[in-house]
């Protein structure tokens, strides 16, 4: 007997196929599997499922037939349940994306896409939507300042079934009342000015947020990378999926040199870039960026040039030839911030 996963399968009419010769009372039947399951409907009829979704494959179930007395009979049945390719699937819809004065943003889809048959590293990504570019799986929304508000449609495929779902993409605009009370806006532009300063002033001294830091050569390359995290072997794939989104980044967003272009979004973490002569420096931050991290990462990428850029325009991939960049590197993730030469910068963080 044969049918297709996921599927419920009526095999036939067991009152047809066994009989009592010695009474004319109706006889009992059941049915033993390990995968397989047998539900006898009131007329005998034997209809066969699986026990769990996705499953396919050959199993021997075992008919028993039992008469009024006990005795019984046991008659192994052959199943075989057929494999049948079952699409990707979105669990949940992608979330909308507010971006109040636009930005980019970058999106690992393999966070919302499930399939059973197939890796979602080997899905194959398409978006639809004026902002909207995938890489990979990775999907990267770049949206000007002040666009209109656009719906994206992300779509998985596995080459033979696809699975979509739509979310959308909204920016700020002002109303007509803002544009209004604009001109009169700037007294509260300076009490929000000294009530952000004396948050900054309670708030921002704890320790800062810095996770990574990635030094890339110019080729694309990863030449050094440190963290602060204490189990960075536990996030082997978040990291694989920061890289991929910070090589695409580094390809395709400094050809413009805008400020806006410097920095994306990866889930709830920020990511710095900085383009050096040798080399490129990312930042990961959880969470917001401190507002002092740019001038942090330009001031810390002059220095590896200056002391080891030559070094890393030539850099066969022998660790031996950089370890000065590794104690610098290290340094720089464990104090959270840039110190020249020991130097001392206002409202250091603790280190950790």
């Amino acid at each position: 007997m044969r049918f297709d996963e996921d599927t419920v399968y009526a095999a036939y009419r067991l009152s047809s196929y066994f009989s009592d010769p010695d009474s004319a009372v109706p006889l009992t039947f059941s049915v033993t599997g390990v995968h397989v399951r047998g539900d006898i409907g009131a007329d005998t009829t034997v209809t066969f499922r699986t026990l769990t979704p996705n499953w396919f494959g050959q199993e021997v179930v075992f008919l028993r037939a039992r008469d009024v007395v006990g005795a019984f009979l046991n008659v192994p049945v052959v199943v075989r349940v057929s494999p049948v390719d079952d699409a990707p699937r979105f669990p949940g819809n992608l979330p909308d994306r507010d971006l109040a004065s636009g930005g980019v943003v970058v999106i690992d889809l393999r966070n919302y896409v499930v399939d059973v048959d197939d890796a979602v590293e080997n899905l194959t990504f398409t978006a639809t939507g004026p902002y909207a570019t995938v890489y990979g799986f990775i999907l990267v929304l770049d949206v000007p300042a002040g666009a209109e508000s656009q719906s994206v449609t992300v779509t998985a495929s596995d080459g033979r079934l696809s699975a979509s779902s739509t979310f959308q993409v909204t920016s700020y605009h002002p109303t007509i009342w803002a544009q209004v009370y604009w001109p009169w806006s700037g007294l509260g532009a300076v009490i929000a000015a000294i009530l952000l300063f004396l948050a900054w002033e309670l708030f921002l001294r704890f320790p800062h947020t810095l996770e990574d830091v990635f030094i890339i050569g110019r080729e694309g390359r990863l030449i050094m990378h440190n963290t602060r995290r204490l189990r960075a072997d536990r996030d082997e794939d978040i990291l694989a999926g920061m890289l991929t989104a910070i090589m695409l980044f580094v390809r395709d967003s400094f050809r413009e040199d805008k400020e806006d272009l410097r920095q994306f979004e990866f889930g709830d973490r920020r990511v710095l870039v900085e383009k050096g002569t040798h080399c490129y420096l990312a930042a990961i931050f959880d969470g917001a960026a401190p507002p002092w991290a740019r001038k942090d990462l330009t001031a810390f990428l002059a220095e590896i040039e200056a002391r080891i850029g030559d070094v890393i325009a030539s850099w066969s991939g022998d660790r031996d030839d950089i370890h000065d960049l590794k104690g610098m590197t290290e340094e720089f993730v464990r104090r959270r911030r840039y110190h020249r030469n020991g130097g001392w910068w206002p409202f250091r963080a603790r280190a950790s």
